[in-house]
């Protein structure tokens, strides 16, 4: 069975590592997210793999951290069209939350760009 870690460290520095089996949902997950994929629904067939974008994607905004947030901007700001489609596509079959979200960081990615013209 394949699961995600997650760490935290308190004031003394101890860390705590929670492996989030998949299938469950980390215990501070919204009731309407997700369970954990497994590798294999992320695209990695065997070993070492990386995930596909889109699952990815949706794995960063299901967590719902700032630094998950800025990670995806700064992916969205060098992502083809063809890239993006294939995230909507996947992130049609989650909450609509996770694609409204979605949309709210690729405008905030093309705002950047346009910035930086």
């Amino acid at each position: 069975m394949a699961g995600i870690a997650c760490s935290t460290a308190d004031a003394e520095g101890t860390v705590e590592i929670q492996i989030v089996p998949e299938g469950e949902n980390s215990p501070r997950d919204p009731p309407h997210a997700p369970p954990n994929p497994s590798p294999q629904a992320l695209g990695v067939e065997q070993g070492l793999g990386y995930a596909s974008l889109p699952g990815w994607v949706a794995m960063k905004l299901v967590a719902n951290r700032d630094k998950d947030r800025y990670h995806l901007i700064e992916s969205f700001k060098r992502a083809t069209p063809e890239q993006i489609a294939e995230i909507v596509v996947h992130l049609r079959t989650l909450p609509p939350v996770y694609l409204k979200e979605f949309e709210r960081l690729v405008r905030a990615a093309e705002d950047e760009n346009q910035e930086n013209w």
